[in-house]
């Protein structure tokens, strides 16, 4: 048999040791002059078995948090009836394989319905589509669930169960993403707190067993986070590519996650101001020219999954019910004829690079805030919203054990320089949950669920976990 060696030379503590690896046998050789009862190399070995233990511990960790997470979220799933608005979004799904369509449901995008109702499909569920008509002013979804649990009485509840454990890999990927995050940025303890903070949210948790989008939108928008600040770091193409595809997902799970269309190129300009100038040309433009192709690729992605139907289309040939595209509409018979403000201008030649149903979904959700509908909050019925809601329901939602972790991890930011990781990350890493905020507090037409700042939620725990840096 063959035999290789390999001789390496190890320096600790003023001290050198000659080490002779042999194959299938690893010998360790020690020169004259090294210190047969050396405290450094003792020091070294101690430091290096410490690791070994401290990287099993942490595997133990990850693997008893992803099991316990995600057998509550499949024992939920089975347990808990279906939310109210969860039929519509499973008919919807329905109506996405069986016509090929996604104009129902259109005020969300549709990857979370695709998903969830595949085993419906395979089930043969009994459907009537007798009430399913394409109007850009209606949402049918709401009859047609009705007839949906008319006519499935008896098996609702496992069609519905089946198609929440179909979602269950898309929340785990939240608390993936939230590990990574929290170890590369504040370390190990960080990420496994991160990872904590999401496995053991109520909130998470609630929604994260159901097949309405938002708990897959924050897992998703936190996977396009880690992976655009990965590519922030490093200007490369692999990371280019993942962080193109991840905000491409994102943007199939929720509209709220247009906002990184516009954040993520201010976030890059920030990150480029006092990094060193580049002397050779092609790293110069580097990043300019990787950072256009992420967008081209998330824009790719989230045409992808629409299957391109109307992409490209001139702005004017859209008809909106919303007062932000269509601007003062007529009142006929009571409800608003569809108009469009840019058919007269050249805007309006301009072709849009979203799908037709993306953008009258954003539309038509823009309509129903815009209507205003009756609100409560402590006691107090008003036609409309309050700015403060969504941060006041987090205010009373959200475990007082989270919040004062919280108020220790800014404490510490602003006390201890070690909790500090520069303004750079920290901004990368906070902007788009305060961009998700300010978005929904804006819309003061009515406020109905907490929900809508779910995505926000995996930023704020990665932020909080640096509490556990050790």
């Amino acid at each position: 048999m063959r035999v290789s060696a390999a001789r390496y030379t190890f320096r600790a503590g003023g001290c050198e040791m000659a080490v002779c690896c042999c194959y299938p046998k690893t010998t360790v050789m020690l020169e004259d002059h090294w210190p047969p009862r050396s405290t450094a190399f003792r020091k070294l070995l101690r430091r290096s078995a410490l690791r070994r233990s401290s990287w099993r511990k942490a595997v133990v960790a990850v693997v008893l948090l992803t099991a316990v997470h995600a057998a509550l979220l499949v024992w939920g799933a089975a347990r808990h009836s279906p939310v109210w608005d969860e039929p519509g979004h499973l008919v919807a799904g329905i109506s996405h394989w069986t016509f090929g369509r996604f104009d129902l449901y259109r005020v969300n995008p549709p990857l979370v319905r695709v998903i969830s109702s595949l085993p419906v499909v395979l089930c043969s569920p009994s459907m009537s589509w007798r009430g399913y008509r394409d109007s850009v002013d209606t949402r049918p979804e709401r009859s047609l669930r009705r007839t949906f649990v008319a006519l499935n009485t008896t098996r609702l509840f496992h069609l519905h169960t089946v198609s929440r454990w179909t979602c269950v890999p898309l929340i785990m990927l939240g608390a993936y993403a939230c590990y990574r995050w929290g170890l590369e940025l504040y370390g190990e303890g960080a990420g496994l707190l991160a990872m904590t903070l999401w496995c053991c949210s109520p909130a998470i948790l609630a929604y994260g067993q159901l097949i309405t989008p938002d708990a897959a939108a924050a897992a998703l928008g936190a996977s396009a986070g880690y992976c655009f600040w990965r590519w922030l770091r490093r200007e490369d193409r692999t990371e280019a590519l993942a962080a193109g595809c991840t905000l491409g997902a994102a943007q199939l799970a929720k509209t709220s996650w247009i906002v990184l269309f516009g954040v993520w190129p201010l976030l890059w300009l920030l990150w480029c101001v006092g990094r060193p100038r580049r002397a050779a040309t092609e790293a110069v433009w580097r990043g300019p020219a990787q950072f256009v192709l992420l967008l081209v690729i998330a824009l790719v992605a989230l045409n992808l999954g629409y299957g391109f139907q109307g992409s490209f289309r001139k702005l004017a040939d859209y008809s909106f019910v919303s007062g932000l595209f269509g601007g003062r509409s007529a009142n006929v018979d009571g409800g608003h004829r569809p108009r469009n403000r840019f058919e007269a201008s050249w805007v309006g030649q301009l072709r849009v690079p979203l799908p037709s149903d993306y953008l009258m979904g954003i539309d038509l959700q823009k309509s129903d805030f815009e209507g205003k509908m009756w609100s409560y909050l402590r006691g107090e019925w008003r036609l409309g919203g309050w700015w403060y809601y969504y941060l006041y329901a987090m205010a009373v939602k959200v475990p007082l054990g989270i919040w004062v972790l919280g108020a220790l991890a800014l404490f510490l930011t602003c006390t201890d320089r070690r909790y500090r990781t520069g303004w750079r990350n920290e901004l990368v890493l906070l902007a788009p949950a305060v961009a998700v905020l300010v978005l929904v507090s804006s819309q003061t037409g009515f406020n109905h669920h907490m929900r809508y700042v779910l995505p926000a939620f995996p930023f704020l725990f990665i932020w909080i976990s640096k509490v556990g840096r050790a």
